[in-house]
Order: structure tokens, then C-alpha cells, then sequence
């Protein structure tokens, strides 16, 4: 049987899919009807995108090249400079920051590589 430590009404739990998390999914279900036992969507949606990913070994290799650009800025202080300057002077003055993800976060890779796309004519800029 499992008690509640604190006086608290919980109506629902999320977990993810793993045999630990359907377990205590089937318990506290089964000792609450009434509570709302949930998968975790969004660690769901992460591990398709994985998935997605790893069959496509050209996305991977992008992928890397585009975090390998974002880490090479932002370990350079003078480089970064000279790439917040040229975006200045592209975009009216506006500034962007280079993204770097954490590894399970598939949402922030895309918009790590997608803020690379944007700022791509400053950074060839820099460049030559």
C-alpha cells in the first residue's frame, strides 16, 4: 500500500515509459482510480526524434558541424566579437546569441542549427 508522506491532493502523476515508470503507473492506479497516471509526451517526442536522427546519419553529421561552428564562437571571445559586429551591421544593430544545446534536448539542437542559418551571412562575412 502506499501512503502519502505530506497531506497533499495530487490528481495526476507523469512518468516516462520505462518498466520502472509503467510499474508505479500500474500501482497508483490501481490503488487511486481516480488519479490521472500520464506518459511523459515530451520525453516521448524527444526519444522519436533521437530515433529520427540516427537513421539519418547525413542530419547527424550536420548537426555536428553546426555545433562544432557554435562551440569554435563561443570559445573564441575575439571572434565572437567580430561576429556580434557584423550582425550589428546586418541586422539594424540586432544581436544573436549562439545557441549550445544540452545532448537530450532535440527541440534545442533544431534551434541551435536554425539561429546558425540565421546569422550565416555574418558568420561567412567574418569569414573572408
Amino acid at each position: 500500500m502506499i501512503k502519502a508522506k505530506y497531506n497533499v491532493d495530487i490528481i495526476a502523476w507523469c512518468t516516462d515509459d520505462g518498466p520502472d515508470g509503467k510499474k508505479m503507473r500500474r500501482l497508483l492506479q490501481a490503488q487511486f482510480p481516480w488519479l490521472i497516471a500520464l506518459l511523459c509526451w515530451a520525453h516521448q517526442i524527444n526519444l522519436v526524434v533521437g530515433d529520427f536522427l540516427g537513421v539519418r546519419r547525413s542530419t547527424i553529421e550536420c548537426v555536428n558541424s553546426a555545433l562544432e561552428v557554435i562551440k569554435w564562437f563561443n570559445n573564441h571571445g575575439t571572434a565572437l566579437e567580430l561576429l556580434r559586429d557584423e550582425q550589428k551591421l546586418s541586422f539594424a544593430g540586432n544581436c544573436w546569441a549562439l545557441i549550445l544545446p544540452a545532448y537530450t534536448r532535440w527541440t534545442a539542437h533544431c534551434q541551435a542549427v536554425t539561429r546558425l542559418l540565421k546569422i550565416e551571412v555574418p558568420i561567412c562575412l567574418c569569414w573572408t
